[in-house]
């Protein structure tokens, strides 16, 4: 996707597209109950938001650089970081995007660029302590086998059942390690390509950029449980017998199409309201097509300070959370997950050079 070209205001005239303008672009990433302006923690994530206030809660960074080469090429990289709180422990995600932009076409009736670059993701280690949720997991990783894990006193039990055929295999054995998750080696890395028409119709109030963006993506993670350190040996025949793993390898090669819709309006020589709509779509395996798309509105207002410096709040709402925006968060296991609303605000500042 081209981004947003850096919007300054020149002595003695109005804002405008500063295409020969380099900035640095810095910004603040949150939500949680005080900033939840989408409503996101109530309506969306109900009854377990209410049992913890945590869930959903998110603080980030956000660096951009646009860097003009000259009148035909620029260079554009974004790094951003969002620390996401679940239950008892927090969910860090490192993103990086580098692009080259070339001018294509510049006459009366329309701008086309078109961008070449690369973006990914890469998450911090995430071990999850909670019984509830690592309870959830197992009713994930495990589907055809009751299994639940009780705690009595300071002591883990592991109750597994299997049904089949007439016949009921029960195991109820004490642990030797309290169980955990834990979501290693997470990552996505992507290919891509892109292009942003801009049309020049006369006497039109706002200006219009429409853009597209075409990613090719490899997705790596694993998912680990306490049983690769389980010493019972009952325990590690019953999950060998029934072929259930402890180490989750997921790996997958997926393809994505953004369209997209940008409209600048200038209210005054000082202030600009900027919005964006994104629709993505992803094309995945057939076992992973629950959730297969997004919508994604931002609402952003820049205010000049100086002729090379503004400052800017901006609101995002995707309508199924990360999908497709950080690839890596979608699997066979969390793919139900995915029929929710986020959104975060952003506040900072852009400084022209």
């Amino acid at each position: 996707m081209i981004k947003k070209i850096f919007l300054t205001v020149l002595l003695g005239t109005l804002f405008t597209h500063g295409e020969n303008i380099s900035y640095v672009k810095f910004g603040i990433q949150g939500v949680n109950d005080q900033i939840d302006i989408f409503n996101v923690k109530e309506s969306e994530l109900g009854a377990i938001a209410k049992n913890n206030d945590k869930i959903g809660d998110m603080k980030g960074f956000d660096v951009a650089v646009h860097y003009v080469v000259n009148s035909e090429y620029s260079i554009e990289s974004n790094i951003d970081q969002k620390r996401i709180d679940y239950l008892s422990s927090t969910l860090v995600n490192t993103h990086l995007d580098v692009a080259l932009v070339k001018r294509i076409i510049d006459n009366q009736y329309l701008t086309l660029h078109a961008s070449v670059g690369y973006e990914g993701n890469r998450g911090k280690d995430f071990r999850i302590d909670d019984l509830n949720t690592v309870n959830y997991l197992i009713d994930r990783f495990y589907p055809n086998h009751d299994v639940e894990i009780t705690k009595n006193g300071a002591d883990y039990w592991a109750t597994m059942i299997k049904n089949g055929e007439g016949v009921t295999e029960i195991l109820e054995k004490k642990l030797s390690v309290p169980p955990y998750g834990r979501l290693q080696n997470a990552e996505d890395h992507a290919f891509v390509i892109g292009t942003m028409i801009e049309p020049k119709i006369q006497n039109l109030p706002f200006d219009i950029q429409l853009f597209t963006k075409f990613k090719q993506i490899k997705v790596k993670k694993e998912y680990v449980t306490s049983l690769t350190e389980e010493t019972d040996t009952e325990i590690l025949d019953y999950m060998e017998s029934n072929n259930l793993s402890d180490h989750f390898d997921i790996s997958r090669t997926e393809t994505m199409l953004t369209f997209g819709l940008l409209l600048d309006y200038q209210f005054t020589d000082l202030v600009a309201l900027q919005t964006k709509y994104q629709y993505i779509k992803m094309f995945r395996d057939d076992h992973l097509q629950e959730s297969d798309d997004n919508h994604n509105l931002a609402l952003e207002v820049n205010y000049a300070i100086t002729p090379t410096l503004s400052t800017y709040i901006s609101g995002t709402v995707m309508s199924n959370q990360f999908n497709g925006v950080i690839p890596y968060f979608y699997d066979q296991y969390t793919q139900s997950t995915f029929d929710h609303k986020y959104g975060f605000v952003e506040v900072g500042f852009i400084v022209g050079f």
